[in-house]
């Protein structure tokens, strides 16, 4: 499936799913324009429909596309032993940053197809995916230890707000990358280990 469209060089590829993914997060399958997407990915629409045969095919493919590639990153860059939750919230922030370099609206477009009102074929989607992110998800986080956490901690709390803050972390990357701001890799990084530092002292025994 799609043979055509994996015929063709990376970067073409990348202009294409880069170019659909904008354009569904941010107007909706509905009123996603198949012309907006061929002029922002520098094609023809008729090689558009060459490579996917449709706008529903060519969205339910970006969607596993992009599903199986977050799922593919988390499986090979998260260390599965790891018991500290704080590191690895700081892991799943990381994978989540070098795949917002290639695609920066790639966690946009799946919250959009949560909310996104006007797919009418959700059941052609394979939203099996959740079951296998769920899954995923109890994988990397079986083996926390929470009695690295002080005694007069409230656990289920101070989680959360570590959670809270990568994910705006995250966030402010993704707007970042909107707005074409330099970003320095090492800089980042140290700003993180700067939050996995003082969560370490203030939770931690």
């Amino acid at each position: 499936m799609n043979e055509k469209f994996w015929a063709i060089d990376k970067e073409k590829q990348e202009r294409i799913i880069n170019a659909a993914i904008d354009e569904f997060s941010s107007l909706g399958y509905d009123k996603a324009s198949t012309n907006n997407i061929v002029k922002n990915a520098g094609i023809s629409k008729g090689l558009l429909f060459h490579y996917f045969g449709s706008k529903k095919k060519l969205y339910i493919y970006i969607y596993n596309y992009c599903f199986d590639l977050i799922m593919e990153q988390f499986k090979k860059s998260i260390n599965f032993d790891e018991t500290d939750i704080i590191k690895l919230l700081k892991e799943i922030t990381i994978v989540k940053m070098q795949l917002i370099k290639v695609y920066p609206n790639i966690f946009n477009f799946f919250m959009s197809c949560f909310v996104d009102k006007s797919i009418d074929f959700k059941d052609d989607i394979d939203f099996v995916g959740d079951n296998r992110r769920n899954e995923l998800m109890e994988k990397i986080f079986s083996n926390v230890d929470y009695s690295l956490f002080k005694d007069n901690v409230d656990v289920k709390r101070a989680v959360n707000s570590i959670r809270w803050t990568f994910e705006q972390y995250g966030n402010e990357y993704i707007n970042n990358n909107k707005s074409n701001t330099i970003i320095n890799p090492d800089e980042i990084l140290e700003d993180i280990n700067g939050y996995v530092e003082m969560f370490e002292v203030c939770y931690y025994k």
